[in-house]
């Protein structure tokens, strides 16, 4: 392979170079001259391989790429699971369901993979000041409310630097693939509020106190939120983990902080 096949394939690393290629999940590999070994060897110029889901032939790159992972020969597949294991990866989530955060009524047709309990929620503040008071449960996705609870969950700050946040306990290590959020529902209060970016933080059984920050498929550390507040907002983790407590730190809100939110996942074996 003495040069670039094609100007579609040269385009293909490009893209994979700027986050376009990757954010679908396929990959190119292809060849580049190592000094090393002194001969062209295999290459897959990703930061992370078990991020894609399918290895489609490439062409010969003029330079090394600053992130890469060399083999040994040639490895081209249509099959995610050939890949996590060709590479050793961790499990993956290939259908994730709704873990059971939020709630569902018999008209959904969602089945949730697992019982949540109001117990397993946590938060840093509530507001209960007012006509309208909440707990850390009311951030179930779809919670209805109604005087007195509000159909979200809202801090008792909600000023910039107040790192106000709301959490789950999974009880078990789950395999955690992404989040739905909403904002606040009708409850009779008229009010139009939800949050408009946030982050999410994981920790696991092992170290429940130790939270990890997780990031978007595009590498970001702050996820969109919602622009009114009852219609789903779906943002997917640029890598699955296996988390036992999830966490949601709101950074900007529309009037006031107000959150609801669902997480996909697999459960583990």
């Amino acid at each position: 392979m003495g040069g670039v096949k094609s100007f579609s394939v040269l385009l293909a690393y490009l893209g994979a170079y700027l986050g376009i290629v990757a954010s679908r999940h396929v990959c190119f590999i292809g060849t580049v001259y190592s000094k090393d070994v002194e001969s062209l060897r295999w290459v897959l110029p990703y930061d992370d391989p078990c991020l894609c889901s399918v290895i489609r032939p490439g062409g010969h790159l003029p330079y090394k790429p600053k992130n890469c992972h060399y083999l040994e020969g040639l490895f081209l597949t249509e099959d995610s699971q050939e890949i996590h294991k060709f590479f050793n990866c961790q499990a993956i989530c290939d259908e994730p369901g709704y873990l059971g955060v939020g709630i569902w009524d018999s008209q959904s047709g969602v089945t949730p993979l697992l019982e949540i309990q109001n117990d397993q929620f946590n938060s840093s503040s509530n507001d209960n000041d007012g006509s309208f008071h909440c707990t850390a449960a009311s951030a179930r996705l779809n919670f209805a409310g109604g005087s007195p609870l509000a159909a979200c969950w809202k801090p008792a700050g909600d000023s910039p630097g107040d790192d106000e946040w709301v959490s789950v306990r999974l009880a078990r290590n789950v395999l955690v693939s992404g989040i739905t959020t909403q904002g606040r529902g009708n409850d009779g209060s008229g009010r139009a509020q939800w949050v408009t970016e946030y982050k999410v933080e994981y920790s696991t059984s092992e170290n429940i106190d130790h939270y990890v920050e997780l990031k978007s498929i595009g590498g970001l550390s702050k996820f969109i939120g919602n622009i009114d507040t009852n219609s789903y907002v779906i943002n997917v983790f640029q890598h699955q983990v296996i988390a036992s407590s999830i966490r949601i730190l709101p950074t900007t809100w529309q009037d006031k902080i107000a959150l609801r939110f669902e997480l996909h996942g697999c459960l583990l074996e």
